[in-house]
């Protein structure tokens, strides 16, 4: 009868034991729950998708999930008068599928110039590549037919090339030059900040410690678009006269 006793003895501290021990793992697990929990919740950089957020390079945007966009050249326009530069890119498809341009231009990208002692924005939605007084042929004099033409001709082929972004697939580990929808109108001559994204913590698809590069203000001249995309345009325009 004790044997047995004390068996159950054994048996019962035993269990006692096993509860006591999950019970432990349980407020421990618990307990590392929490502390993940609040380390996401203060930016801890341990825990963080900083590897998936899209950030700045020098001339470049990388979009880590799917590819790069790399400024390559300009091309001096004009704006009401004013220079202006449009902007060549240089698309980059990293994925393992099939993109878009515009597939991988995810994040916004707006341009800052330091004008005195403020900082202003160069471009924005309602002054892009067709805006060019190139390609405005409501301005141009209704007697001189050879400007309107021409005219024309620059807001057919520019328009159709900036389309290409969300038309032209790209393969994997393939890239394809672009001429960007964008256009810089410089207030100054301070060098030109690209921004990505808002610098706002709520955009959470954008790196915010590395959210911007620099581009020379003398860049703007000196690296001209490369010879491919001049001869693409150059046949654009061509064709968009014969029309």
């Amino acid at each position: 009868m004790k044997k047995v006793l004390t068996l159950g003895v054994i048996v019962m501290s035993s269990l006692a034991l096993v509860a006591c021990g999950n019970n432990n793992k349980a407020d421990k697990d618990s307990s590392s729950v929490e502390s993940i929990s609040k380390k996401i919740d203060s930016g801890d950089d341990n825990i963080s998708n900083d590897d998936q957020q899209i950030y700045a390079t020098k001339n470049k945007i990388v979009n880590p999930d799917k590819g790069t966009m790399e400024i390559l050249g300009f091309k001096q326009l004009s704006y009401k008068g004013k220079p202006a530069f449009a902007v060549e890119w240089k698309f980059t498809n990293t994925s393992k599928k099939q993109l878009t341009a515009d597939d991988i231009d995810e994040a916004t990208h707006t341009y800052f110039q330091k004008n005195g002692n403020s900082e202003q924005s160069i471009s924005s939605e309602d002054v892009y590549i067709l805006s060019a007084d190139q390609a405005d042929y409501d301005s141009v004099d209704d007697d001189d037919d050879d400007a309107y033409n021409q005219a024309i001709a620059n807001y057919n082929a520019w328009g159709t090339e900036s389309d290409r972004s969300s038309e032209d697939k790209i393969e994997p580990g393939k890239s394809i030059n672009l001429l960007g929808g964008e256009l810089i109108v410089p207030v100054s001559k301070e060098d030109v900040k690209v921004q990505i994204g808002n610098h706002d913590e709520s955009d959470t698809d954008v790196n915010i410690r590395k959210d911007n590069f620099t581009i020379k203000y003398s860049d703007l001249t000196a690296k001209p678009f490369t010879s491919d995309l001049v001869s693409t345009l150059q046949q654009a325009v061509s064709e968009a006269s014969q029309d």
